[in-house]
This record gives C-alpha cells, structure tokens and sequence, in this order.
C-alpha cells in the first residue's frame, strides 16, 4: 500500500448519557472531539479490478486512473466515515469521555483494534490509562468503548491543556500491512467506489445516453445512503 497521508478533523461524537433514572444509557449528546487519520491508498489489486471496471488493458493509464481511484476511495471515506484501507485513527478529547458517558461510540468504522488511550497526568506527563480499566466491542458499528465494571483507575486528573485525552484505533477494510486485499472490500462498497472513480476520469464513462452528471451524483448518494451509519 502506497500514499500515505494525514487529516484532521472536527466534530462531534454521540454517546450514551447516564440520564435519569429509566433513561440511563438511552438519552443522546454531544462530545466535542478532534479526530487524526494516517491514511493509506488503496492497493495494485483494487487498481487490476478497477481497470476490468473500466476495460481497460495494459498500464500506460495507470498513474492517472490510479489517481481517480485513491480520489474516490477518499470521498467514500468522508461521507461514510467507513475507511476502506485501514489507518490509524487519534481521537482527542479536552475531558475524560467517561465523565460524559456510559458507552463512547467511535468516530470511524470498522475497528480492528484499540491500540491505546493516553492522557497528559497533571505534571504534563503522557500517560497509558490500562486496558484493564475498559471494555470494546468492535463487532458493533459504531464500535464502543466502556469502563470496565471493575476498573481500579477511573477519570485520573488531566492537565490543564487542550486535548490532553487520545484514543488510538486501527480501522478499515483492508489490512495496510499487505495481509488484505481487494478482495475483503465488500461488492456494494467497491461498487461505489469504482463509479465515482469511473466519472472522474472520464464524465460519461459511467452514464448512457440521455443521461448527466445529476444520474451519477443520485447514483453515488444512493450507494452512500447504503454505506453510512450516522453517529
């Protein structure tokens, strides 16, 4: 895998609120976050499957359909917030999330592993809170992150210092490391893929006569619709 990158973002997570009696684990706020990713572009075989896509043979196109490729794997990336080739994921948080919320649901899906959560102690120090101290269940898309029912070391005192809290997490279809392929990468999320990747290298490739951009672009939000999950 090749094209390493970096992004960074703002939003806001959902979670699981306490609430009142009745409601624990069932009323919906918002955490604010900063999330970090060091993603990587899709492989040589999601390119050899592309080309098929697109029939076209030999490799004197391949830079620049490559290009569209990463392009629209990028796109999917965004307004799914599923990742397809898997990256390292930093959520940073100004609080503890465990001082908001019962359950914490993860900003990008799937997760493979929860690498670590860190914090900077009150003497500026960065800290691993242990893993004995939380559970995940990364089956679960959005994947969660709970206090452990026996967790000896709950909220240490922070810093005073902006986004002193970080949870690590690798996420994605296919394994950067060159274990996964094309192959992992599910019909309906290549599909999309492939389509928006087939208009930009070419506006009309991907349409039949009498159609426009508009079909494409209605064409992509559905196959978006399919593949989001909403925090």
């Amino acid at each position: 895998m090749a094209g390493d990158s970096r992004s960074a973002r703002a939003g806001l997570v959902s979670f699981r609120s306490p609430g009142p009696p009745g409601l624990k684990g069932k009323m919906m706020r918002l955490l604010p976050y900063r999330i970090e990713l060091e993603r990587t572009a899709p492989g040589a075989d999601l390119l050899t499957e592309f080309k098929a896509h697109m029939r076209v043979t030999g490799s004197a196109q391949d830079t620049e359909l490559t290009r569209y490729l990463n392009r629209a794997a990028r796109d999917l990336e965004d307004d799914t917030a599923r990742l397809v080739v898997q990256a390292t994921v930093k959520e940073h948080y100004d609080v503890w999330p465990w001082n908001w919320v019962t359950i914490l649901e993860l900003a990008r899906a799937p997760v493979a592993s929860v690498t670590s959560i860190k914090y900077y102690d009150s003497d500026g120090t960065q800290q691993t809170w242990d893993s004995s101290n939380y559970e995940t269940d990364l089956v679960a898309e959005p994947a969660r992150i709970a206090v452990a029912a026996d967790a000896t070391d709950i909220s240490p005192t922070l810093n005073d210092q902006l986004k002193p809290v970080t949870i690590e997490y690798e996420s994605g279809l296919v394994d950067a490391s060159g274990d996964g392929t094309a192959a992992d990468v599910d019909a309906q999320t290549k599909n999309a893929i492939f389509v928006r990747a087939a208009w930009l290298a070419g506006p009309g490739r991907e349409l039949t006569a009498g159609y426009d951009q508009a079909a494409v672009d209605r064409c992509w939000a559905a196959e978006i619709n399919r593949l989001r999950w909403t925090l």
